[in-house]
């Protein structure tokens, strides 16, 4: 069993308040306060769990791996609706999603590995002008660039990002993934695969 390093649970705590906080990308109410705590795997055997993590990590790979070769910013959207799709039937007695949550999980660790481990201040900039190059160019994506690749990551700068996104909030972080991978990763996804799982 592979169990997941504090930094993956430190972020899978970040990305279910937040969601649960806003309901953005579900198109759901926001649940109340006492809410916002739970675990969102409250439960869940740990092999599942850690189960599903690869499989979704593998699936962002192919997402990043598409939306660079064909540089189309729909790739990550079709990939958000399918989840969102697939959720419809899957949630949970709470109510939540498990799809958009391992989803957001997966590309949030990543996000936040990439900045840690980046050389130089500017890789937020330079990761949002490639996004920019796919025609999206809103504010709310170059402040979520910020506020994850960049020194120090300021992780409360999220949230606001996330309501202003709306439906485009994670497909925003996997065209700043992508992004990442191609102006620090020479464009080749496998770079992702160098990055040390503990940072």
């Amino acid at each position: 069993m592979v169990k997941r390093r504090d930094g993956q649970k430190r972020a899978a705590k970040v990305a279910a308040r937040r969601r649960r906080r806003t309901g953005a990308t579900t198109g759901r109410q926001p649940q109340s306060p006492e809410q916002w705590d739970a675990e969102p795997a409250d439960g869940a055997d740990d092999d599942a769990t850690d189960a599903m993590l690869a499989t979704t990590s593998e699936a962002l790979r192919g997402v990043v791996a598409a939306t660079l070769e064909q540089r189309d910013a729909d790739i990550a959207r079709a990939w958000h609706a399918r989840l969102v799709d697939a959720d419809e039937h899957v949630r949970d007695e709470d109510d939540r999603s498990p799809g958009q949550w391992f989803a957001d999980l997966a590309v949030t660790t990543r996000l936040l590995q990439v900045g840690r481990q980046a050389d130089g201040g500017d890789l937020a900039r330079r990761a949002v002008g490639w996004v920019a190059e796919l025609g999206e160019s809103a504010p709310a994506v170059e402040r979520l660039g910020v506020a994850l690749l960049d020194q120090p990551q300021d992780v409360a700068a999220v949230e606001p990002c996330i309501v202003e996104l709306g439906d485009d909030y994670l497909p925003a972080m996997v065209w700043l993934l992508t992004g990442a991978v191609a102006v620090a990763g020479d464009g080749d996804v496998r770079w992702l695969d160098a990055l040390d799982p503990g940072e």
